[in-house]
């Protein structure tokens, strides 16, 4: 048995306890699997060291969209793709196609949908919502009732200012069912 035969499980265990003390929890699921893939490859070390941190930083992206989503509070999670733009002629598609890209925020402008019940305003919102988290941008989600009866329940227990910063923290509020 050759030295380095010997040594490899101590080192796996030293890699995977420094991984988990430098939180890096997808490196240390793959590391040892890429590692074998890598020697297959013939890749080099900057190789395989770069595939490693590329599968840490598209985990990490994904936590911190699925995060922001969570705290945006959603009712229902739909996007463009499954808006039927056909039930709605005078909507312009490509102007909420724009409006998906997100420049609007930028701007600080407002949006608002009008219509009937049941025309997608719900839905075309909080596809837009999805798309600003998608951007980066904090986004909160309430029906006006709801976003009333919070603001209540921080005044009552003197916590509206508290409220109000987070309120303001999210680049983008969406409320629904305004009438």
């Amino acid at each position: 048995m050759s030295q380095a035969t010997r040594t490899a499980p101590a080192e796996t265990m030293l890699v995977k306890a420094n991984l988990k003390q430098l939180r890096l929890p997808t490196m240390h699921a793959e590391f040892e699997k890429l590692a074998r893939e890598a020697a297959s490859a013939n890749e080099n070390y900057e190789q395989y060291l770069l595939r490693l941190t590329e599968l840490e930083v598209m985990a990490r992206s994904a936590n911190v969209l699925a995060a922001r989503i969570k705290q945006a509070n959603f009712p229902i999670h739909k996007d463009l793709d499954t808006y039927d733009f056909a039930a709605m002629p005078s909507l312009s598609k490509p102007k909420i196609l724009e409006l998906a890209r997100g420049d609007w925020l930028e701007q600080r402008a407002n949006v608002i949908f009008v219509g009937q019940p049941g025309t997608g305003k719900t839905h075309l919102a909080t596809a837009l919502g999805l798309a600003a988290c998608r951007l980066g941008q904090r986004v909160r989600f309430f029906t006006a009732a709801n976003l009333v009866q919070r603001l209540e329940e921080a005044q009552k227990q003197y916590q509206l200012d508290r409220f109000l910063n987070q309120l303001d923290r999210a680049q983008l509020l969406v409320c629904d069912e305004l009438g």
